[in-house]
């Protein structure tokens, strides 16, 4: 799984997602700190990226557009942990990611 942080999150949890094995890649990475959220959902998409994020702004976007990607995963209440708790919380969760079944998506 790719993941791409979200400008609204610390480049450190790239970082530490990435020491634990996974792609892991901050916006600041790929020149976009700055770009709207529509321009960070395009790249995600053309690159397979899951997007990382405490903006409920990507979720409205995919869902108002009928897409089915890129995934997101959102942080609501994660984002006041600090970066390291929000890489181990991310961790801890992805044996539980659903597959690309919709038959495995409501466990």
């Amino acid at each position: 799984m790719r993941f791409l942080v979200d400008a609204n999150l610390s480049p450190r949890i790239a970082v530490l997602l990435a020491a634990a094995g996974h792609h892991a890649e901050h916006v600041c990475d790929h020149g976009l700190l700055s770009a709207s959220d529509q321009q960070i959902l395009e790249h995600a998409d053309a690159h397979g990226y899951v997007i990382v994020s405490a903006d409920t702004d990507f979720v409205t976007m995919v869902a108002l557009a009928g897409r089915t990607t890129p995934s997101v995963v959102l942080l609501r209440s994660a984002d006041r942990l600090p970066p390291q708790d929000q890489a181990a919380l991310l961790t801890a969760n992805l044996p539980y990611w659903p597959t690309s079944r919709p038959e495995h998506w409501c466990r």
